[in-house]
């Protein structure tokens, strides 16, 4: 969290795809986490009266999906009605979570950036509300800026996959929508990148990159698994090898 913006994060898991806006909330819940952590007393009590202000009582509706909410906005009051039809209560939900970021972001005047991950397993609610936080930030009428970042794997997804719609839906209304392909790293590539990490000749690190490259069959994000524990060897103790010097390695975790 900074002046400049804010970057709320979010991962779907299939094994909670029942579960409507579970990366969202997730993402919404982290965000009510960092503000009682580092906003203080006073930041916290100013957004919690405009929330209450924008939203009436309704807002801790919001705490079934948001639990630390709850700690901005404090005790629920006695006797709340929680609407028990499951399509009233998601449209409700819908709407409550596109206020309450159009409250952070007009009370924090930053940018909101929201990374949703694993997105080919995000349910139908989910989509519908980036959905509708996209295109109302479009609008002529409103100063929010609200970016959406979203990774999924492609081969995991159907033709009617409802992300489909939702970037189809957006595009049509002008908002700019960039796609990029994660292609595999080829054996070349990743051995340049181990180069630059430990700082030693092509001869010594060419057989761990050709164990690297075939052990994750140059997936990426297998890659970047791996990586960190190459940055974090002593750099004073790599620069130090003599240019005979040779080490040994071994790799056992398996990627799948």
């Amino acid at each position: 969290m900074s002046n400049r913006g804010l970057f709320l994060s979010g991962k779907f898991d299939q094994l909670q795809q029942a579960r409507p806006f579970s990366a969202v909330a997730s993402a919404f819940n982290g965000y009510c986490d960092m503000l009682i952590r580092e906003g203080g007393p006073q930041r916290v009590s100013e957004v919690a009266s405009k929330l209450r202000m924008t939203l009436g009582i309704e807002v801790f509706h919001l705490t079934n999906v948001v639990p630390s909410l709850g700690g901005i906005l404090g005790p629920s009051p006695v006797g709340l009605y929680y609407q028990q039809d499951y399509v009233n209560a998601q449209r409700r939900i819908l709407y409550l979570l596109c206020q309450f970021v159009e409250v952070i972001s007009s009370s924090s005047g930053a940018a909101i950036t929201l990374f949703l991950d694993d997105l080919q397993w995000a349910d139908q609610a989910s989509i519908e509300v980036v959905k509708q936080l996209i295109l109302t930030s479009s609008s002529v009428n409103t100063s929010k800026q609200f970016y959406f970042l979203g990774c999924c794997h492609k081969d995991e997804m159907g033709s009617g996959h409802p992300l489909y719609g939702m970037l189809l839906r957006v595009g049509c209304v002008g908002c700019s929508v960039t796609k990029v392909q994660l292609a595999c790293m080829s054996e070349d590539t990743i051995n340049s990148m181990i180069l630059q990490l430990l700082c030693l000749s092509p001869r010594l690190v060419k057989s761990l990159s050709s164990i690297v490259y075939h052990k994750t069959k140059g997936n990426p994000l297998f890659v970047s698994q791996v990586s960190p524990v190459f940055s974090s060897l002593d750099v004073w103790t790599r620069r130090s090898l003599p240019p005979a010097a040779s080490f040994s390695f071994s790799i056992t975790r398996k990627f799948s």
